[in-house]
């Protein structure tokens, strides 16, 4: 397996995303490029349905413009961004939140959307900034 290859294997089939104009976007593992999508399509939301964290979307971005070979590709470049949980007194890695179970259940539209899950009590975590 290439290191590429192992990389990819790290990564969705496909996520949601805003392009550098805010509109909502779709980008698909290994191509350069997104694809549109629907306007009224909330990425944070889209992603915490299909247990997509922030650093896979930032990998996934990164691939898609400078290309998936690179290291900005790998979701673990970006495991310095830290969660904190609301509820308990876990701090850590944003890659270390799991996707949010029963999502639609937990987090009212209109709300901020919570980065994950917490690891720790299975609150929701949000991101530190």
């Amino acid at each position: 397996m290439t290191d590429q290859q192992s990389t990819e294997s790290k990564l969705p089939e496909i996520c949601a995303a805003r392009d550098l104009t805010g509109r909502p976007v779709f980008i698909r593992r290994g191509q350069k490029g997104y694809l549109d999508a629907h306007p009224d399509t909330d990425p944070d939301v889209w992603n915490a349905r299909e247990g997509i964290t922030p650093a896979m979307v930032e990998a996934m971005t990164f691939g898609s413009l400078f290309g998936f070979d690179k290291p900005g590709a790998d979701p673990a470049t970006y495991q310095y961004r830290m969660a904190a949980c609301q509820n308990c007194e876990w701090r850590g890695p944003i890659t270390d939140l799991q996707a949010i179970k029963d999502f639609d259940q937990r987090v009212a539209a209109g709300e901020p959307c919570p980065a994950g899950q917490c690891p720790k009590c299975g609150s929701l975590a949000s991101q530190e900034d």
